[in-house]
């Protein structure tokens, strides 16, 4: 798996920092490999560490998917977007919320990331769970887990870009992982993005205006607010509120026509629900879009006034969802509480580990 390894002063990478200082990564370390994600430049490898025998996530990023159009040289808004990637997951790995980052190393075909194991995703959830129309406990601890994640990365100055459902893992206990950082801008130091990034269905109206017009400003973590209203609104009606990337003129257009027209896709919403959605969140102006902060002012945002966000905040909370595992029948179970009862829907596997 992991042919000719570098030495950290061999590294073509570089983000202050090298491997974790407990341990020098091989390819003997790790055994079981099985590929659990192919993204653009490589895949995602869940192993399992001799030393320990912890299942975790090996992401590789393959060089050669990295390099200029004809060149041997790494193209270096690719070389900007890892490096981004490894900041951010360095920045953050004490955040609960977040993969945690055990290490990265490089060999002479790859860039490797270990992290976190997490096995399932949002987006798998939502669907076993579709049956059940309210906004639950469960859902609001997901985007609560969102807002707690965005706050601190905000902080640091790091807009996230990329918030989809299947980018919000659930590791076996039901507490969530935000994972895949590979669209991260370092807003701090480099000033507003200008390449759009991210998934179509939930772009904001400026990742919009800038694909439309390379001459339109940049853009700034307020993007994640505005897909987080998004996702909001996912987890409520099973879909996503502007359309689909099967016809982008109109997903498009929709998205940055928001406002009264799209009024009547609140209908049946709570009202402190659609107050977040559509006052907070979905605001084409981002200067008016509520920040991660704002959120957990219960005076402005009544949706979130029940939560403890201290608790969530030191992974000190008991989640309302909790997948379990069936290994007799190769199934898994999604289980969940809806009015008081509990429910499990299974699932094969196989279809999970496809995604």
């Amino acid at each position: 798996m992991i042919k000719s390894r570098l030495h950290p002063s061999e590294f073509v990478f570089n983000v202050g920092s090298s491997e974790s200082p407990e341990h020098t990564w091989d390819e003997e370390d790790f055994k079981d490999k099985e590929k659990i994600g192919e993204g653009t430049y490589g895949e995602v490898w869940r192993v399992v560490w001799e030393e320990s025998n912890d299942t975790l996530a090996l992401k590789e990023m393959k060089k050669e998917k990295m390099m200029k159009t004809g060149s041997k040289e790494i193209d270096s808004k690719k070389k900007k977007r890892a490096e981004n990637e490894l900041y951010a997951l360095e920045k953050m790995k004490a955040n609960p919320l977040f993969t945690r980052l055990y290490g990265w190393f490089e060999s002479t075909e790859s860039l490797y990331i270990l992290m976190e194991y997490a096995p399932y995703d949002l987006y798998n959830l939502s669907e076993s769970i579709a049956d059940s129309k309210a906004f639950n406990k469960e859902r609001k601890q997901h985007c609560v887990g969102c807002v707690m994640t965005f706050e601190q990365m905000h902080a640091f100055g790091l807009a996230y870009c990329d918030l989809k459902d299947e980018n919000i893992l659930i590791d076996a206990e039901g507490r969530i992982k935000i994972s895949d950082f590979g669209f991260v801008w370092k807003v701090k130091e480099d000033g507003k993005a200008t390449v759009p990034v991210g998934t179509l269905e939930f772009f904001a109206p400026e990742l919009v205006k800038k694909t439309q017009d390379r001459t339109a400003p940049g853009f700034d973590e307020k993007v994640d607010m505005w897909a987080l209203g998004a996702l909001a609104f996912s987890l409520r009606t099973g879909r996503t509120p502007f359309g689909t990337e099967k016809n982008k003129a109109a997903l498009f257009r929709n998205i940055v026509n928001n406002g009264n027209a799209f009024t009547v896709k609140y209908t049946g919403f709570s009202g402190p629900l659609t107050d977040l959605i559509k006052n907070c969140l979905l605001v084409n102006d981002p200067e008016k879009r509520y920040s991660a902060a704002d959120l957990k002012d219960p005076e402005k945002v009544p949706f979130f006034k029940d939560v403890d966000w201290a608790s969530i905040a030191a992974n000190n909370y008991e989640p309302a969802f909790v997948p379990k595992k069936n290994e007799e029948r190769n199934r898994m179970q999604y289980c969940y509480k809806y009015q008081g009862e509990e429910k499990c829907i299974d699932k094969f596997i196989e279809k999970i580990s496809k995604k």
